[in-house]
């Protein structure tokens, strides 16, 4: 059977590092609802880490009857507001975009932060408990 050389290079194509990938790739994601009555957010909006997506903020929406447009507004989870309300969309989820880094969430970077302690304090304990194990084990055979 022969092999397509093209075929190879799309599957190193596909083997890129997260910093080679698009311009268009963000780790942000926007869940958009289709519906939403009034007082609840359009827009949840998500970091992608580890596998895992915490929400990080959401987007209002509310008709200005003056300018005869939507207003948005982005709010973190406690419903403080992040940044200004804007009549762009866009303009508010590239906000979110280019400020990803210093919306992620604190609290799991301190949980990851302390279960890594707890797991590196926990390889201590399991090397002891391997090491009686063998211990015991050459003795039965004593």
């Amino acid at each position: 059977m022969k092999t397509n050389p093209n075929n190879a290079e799309s599957q190193g194509d596909k083997a890129k590092n997260k910093e080679e990938r698009s311009p268009f790739y963000s780790p942000i994601v926007f869940n958009e609802y289709a519906s939403a009555k009034p007082g609840q957010h359009i827009i949840s909006v998500a970091t992608r880490s580890n596998g895992r997506r915490q929400v990080i903020g959401k987007i209002f929406r509310k008709y200005d009857h003056e300018a005869k447009k939507y207003l948005y507004t982005a709010t973190d989870k406690a419903g403080n507001e992040i940044f200004p309300a804007d009549f762009n969309l866009f303009a508010l989820k590239k906000k979110f975009i280019e400020n990803e880094k210093n919306l992620a969430p604190a609290k799991q970077n301190e949980i990851t932060k302390n279960a890594i302690e707890e797991n590196s304090s926990r390889e201590g304990e399991l090397k002891e408990v391997r090491n009686t194990r063998k211990e015991k084990s050459q003795e039965i055979e004593r």
